[in-house]
């Protein structure tokens, strides 16, 4: 029989027999409990997708207001020029002073911009001229009612100073609550504002 430095091996001598591992699983009750989480978080998704599109396409056109105000601003400090604004209902736009009287302006970026019906535009602003409304176009339309000669008078006036006329407007969509508030300073700085119904 073999010996070792430790003893004497002997045949009885047996390794230990690792205990046998208990198997776990879900239990039913965890099971329902997982399936109710998860029918709870995709019905609060489903709500949440319902309820954006209208909220995406007021924040879109809002920002795209506020950029081209911003733009306009910019634009009269650089080329020293008089940039006048025109606010409608559901349009804005912007025009030139040129010595023949106001004129579109002639980049295409700053062209009159009409938004759908589901939109309302309001402007507000202390001592701000009445004005035509009615938007300069560089292409004339077959159907465009406007008269040519009718003088353009727009509410809003960018020097080329940095100074432009106070002014804010509200933008709102008929299927949200939400608001977008932009204010302009005399100092021509152009905010953008997201407002709560409760707040605003």
């Amino acid at each position: 029989m073999p010996t070792l430095a430790t003893g004497t091996l002997t045949a009885n001598k047996r390794l230990p027999i690792r205990a046998a591992t208990r198997q776990t699983g879900f239990t039913l009750l965890e099971l329902v409990v997982v399936l109710l989480l998860v029918g709870i978080v995709l019905g609060l998704a489903t709500i949440t997708i319902t309820a954006r599109p209208a909220d995406n396409v007021l924040k879109e056109e809002a920002t795209r207001l506020h950029e081209l105000t911003q733009l306009a601003a910019e634009t009269a400090i650089i080329y020293g020029d008089i940039i006048g604004m025109l606010v409608g209902p559901r349009e804005y736009g912007f025009v030139v002073a040129t010595d023949a009287g106001w004129q579109a302006l002639p980049d295409d970026v700053f062209r009159p911009r009409t938004l759908g019906d589901e939109y309302t535009l309001e402007l507000y602003g202390q001592g701000l001229a009445d004005a035509d409304n009615t938007l300069p176009v560089n292409k004339k339309d077959d159907d465009d009612e406007r008269d040519d000669d009718a003088p353009i008078n727009p509410q809003i006036v960018f020097l080329g100073t940095g100074e432009a006329t106070p002014f804010e407007t509200v933008l709102a969509h008929d299927d949200t609550d939400v608001t977008y508030k932009m204010t302009t300073s005399i100092t021509g700085k152009v905010e953008l504002e997201r407002v709560q119904p409760d707040v605003y």
